[in-house]
């Protein structure tokens, strides 16, 4: 029996469906769980505790700049930044790359990704709660996963 790449990929590789406002919001209630009950954490945990506690602060900022975006933009806002993307992606891909350019191309592919889930977002809520409402009110975090 041959063993073929395609069937072990997803046993190689992590796939994930959460998005990016979702990923913080499971990163940022985990982190926040194990340091009000440190006690119950293992010996590695309980040495990080000070950097935990950056990590907290560091995702608490990348949400709020998140959250701000969005509920100061409208859709047609992240509309207008995908189209304008688009346009340099497909120059690219006409004319060809060099490195640097294959590193802009591809942050133009994150930053399209990004928008588009901002956009179904939108289309979902108006605004954004802060983070810990989404840790207390479950029901509520659903919208982040389709």
């Amino acid at each position: 029996m041959s063993l073929h790449f395609k069937k072990i990929e997803s046993l190689l590789i992590k796939r994930e469906s959460e998005t990016r406002l979702a990923r913080i919001i499971i990163d940022y209630s985990t982190l926040k769980h194990k340091l009000e009950n440190p006690d119950n954490q293992s010996w590695y945990c309980k040495r990080g505790i000070e950097s935990n506690k950056q990590k907290l602060l560091s995702l608490t900022k990348e949400y709020e700049e998140i959250r701000n975006l969005f509920n100061e933009s409208s859709i047609d806002y992240f509309i207008a930044n995908i189209n304008e993307n688009l346009k340099i992606k497909s120059w690219y891909e006409r004319n060809g790359m060099n490195t640097i350019q294959q590193m802009h191309y591809l942050s133009i592919i994150s930053k399209n990704e990004f928008f588009s889930e901002l956009v179904r977002l939108k289309s979902k809520t108006e605004l954004l709660m802060p983070i810990d409402y989404y840790c207390d009110n479950p029901e509520e975090f659903v919208k982040f996963i389709d």
